[in-house]
């Protein structure tokens, strides 16, 4: 088969192996210093584990030179029939050919050391390759659809993305996902983690060394956050004329991913309560029936995108352009008014729970009871409290032109939609104390499928009648 020939780099392999295995080796020595400041006899014990240390580099040795010799094995060839074959010779022979209507994406992967060398990884998504199993059954089927350690990868990307009718050009609409919340996870387990390092130093000395070892699993997961903070500030998500592009490109790692708009058959929105209701953030997961199916997280402008994910999606051959993209962000259909409720959604609550933490708390204390059932009950009122806020915090009323959506939930995410005409009875009420107090209000809404309630809202009155007029205006349409 004529075309483009590539060998695997083993050097870079080699060299690759070797940076990751030092940043490894570099961070537990930075974890063990600061243990040591921590719980010096701790020292003893990482004394002892780097006597081990031979016994851990053996299996990497052993697994090093195993990856030399499949790479060596292994021949590339980029074909002038808009082919990709992988051959792999060693004891036994065998190839596989991927045609470009059977690529679904295209990834390049280079970590620190192999951005320096201009080496990187490539893989391919495989429209149905899903089935392990079946990949295991069939030594042909079990050559991996990846272009391991390749010289001039950019090259080799654009000219695989040139092959599945993909052109890298300027970005039509691009977003960068957000980032904070890594950050704010990072902050929050590092001081969990130096909390148990210094509780360490008052307590006895039999349970230093598991507060210790608890610290540093806080200080860990820190770090994967702070990394993960790092590769999110590094992010963008693109749409050009034929693709969606994802790239990341911060110092540990390279990430560039292209899927062909035409491939893109669905996709699906996750959503975290608490961090959609805190910092508004939606997952999109990406469906192409291939194997490597991206999920672009932290997404912020998650109704813009989703329309224009839909679009390609309703589109046999998608082709976006400026012009496109502006008619589709024009024609999203906003919420004419967006509405959350008052103060006195959350104030009687936390009256009423005050009240009753007061009265057991005086309880306890007249009958003497011990002072941790107070505690108890303070962390209870305290728990109780976060949930009211953080349920008051993620209702929102949203007004269109001829519906009504009430989104309420904590955890579980619910989404009430009232049709204009299918209202049957509207009614407002209204407290005798705090509400009038804060002027808020609530207005029932009763249609055929159910009772709806708008909680706690400021100028209720004026939203009522709104209500009212465009259900009495749909009625009259109808009746004519």
């Amino acid at each position: 088969m004529e075309g483009t020939k590539i060998k695997p780099n083993l050097m870079a392999n080699v060299l690759s192996i070797l940076g990751i295995t030092a940043v490894i080796i570099a961070f537990i020595i930075v974890l063990a210093i600061i243990s040591a400041v921590f719980y010096p006899q701790g020292l003893i014990i990482i004394g002892t584990s780097l006597l081990s240390l031979p016994l851990i580099l053996i299996p990497l040795i052993i697994g090093t030179v195993s990856s030399l010799i499949r790479l060596a094995a292994l021949t590339y060839n980029i074909s002038q029939q808009n082919e990709v074959s992988i051959d792999y010779s060693l004891i036994n022979s065998n190839s596989k050919v991927f045609r470009s209507n059977q690529i679904t994406s295209i990834g390049l992967s280079q970590n620190f050391v192999l951005k320096k060398l201009n080496v990187g990884n490539i893989s391919l998504g495989i429209f149905g390759k899903q089935n392990v199993a079946s990949q295991q059954q069939n030594p042909q089927e079990a050559i991996s659809p990846n272009l391991d350690y390749v010289d001039e990868p950019d090259k080799i990307f654009n000219k695989l993305a040139s092959i599945i009718g993909v052109e890298l050009k300027e970005s039509l609409y691009s977003i960068k996902p957000f980032k904070n919340i890594s950050l704010y996870y990072f902050i929050f387990f590092t001081i969990i983690g130096f909390l148990f390092l210094v509780s360490n130093l008052f307590v006895v000395e039999q349970i230093k060394i598991i507060l210790v070892a608890i610290g540093l699993v806080f200080l860990i997961i820190a770090s994967i956050n702070y990394i993960s903070y790092l590769k999110l500030k590094k992010t963008t998500y693109s749409f050009t004329t034929k693709s969606l592009f994802i790239e990341h490109d911060y110092f540990f790692l390279r990430t560039n991913i292209v899927i062909p708009l035409e491939k893109i058959t669905n996709f699906k929105i996750k959503e975290n309560a608490i961090s959609k209701s805190l910092f508004g953030i939606s997952h999109f997961q990406i469906f192409t029936g291939g194997d490597k199916d991206p999920i672009l997280t932290n997404v912020l402008e998650s109704k813009e995108f989703a329309a224009i994910l839909s679009y390609v999606v309703n589109n046999k051959t998608p082709k976006l352009s400026k012009t496109t993209i502006s008619k589709i962000k024009n024609n999203i259909s906003y919420p004419a008014t967006k509405l959350k409720p008052g103060k006195t959604y959350f104030l009687g609550s936390f009256l009423n729970f005050t009240f009753i933490f007061v009265t057991l708390s005086v309880v306890v204390l007249i009958l003497n009871i011990s002072a941790l059932l107070i505690i108890v009950l303070g962390l209870l009122y305290l728990l109780l409290l976060v949930r009211i806020g953080l349920k008051w915090k993620n209702v929102d009323y949203e007004f269109y032109e001829n519906k009504i959506i009430v989104r309420k939930g904590i955890i579980s995410i619910t989404k009430e939609e009232v049709d204009v005409k299918n209202i049957k009875y509207l009614r407002m009420r209204r407290g005798m104390l705090f509400e009038r107090m804060f002027n808020e209000g609530s207005i029932v809404i009763l249609t055929s499928a159910g009772t709806v309630l708008i909680s706690n809202i400021e100028n209720y009155e004026n939203v009522f009648n709104e209500i009212f007029n465009k259900a009495l205006e749909v009625q009259k349409n109808n009746e004519k």
